[in-house]
């Protein structure tokens, strides 16, 4: 459904910014 690609598209965004900062330093 709706929910669980929005859901799901939230915690990959999250997991590439936390990525990205750990990157960073």
């Amino acid at each position: 459904s709706v929910v669980i690609f929005v859901s799901w598209s939230l915690i990959y965004h999250l997991c590439t910014e936390l990525k990205l900062e750990a990157t960073k330093y």
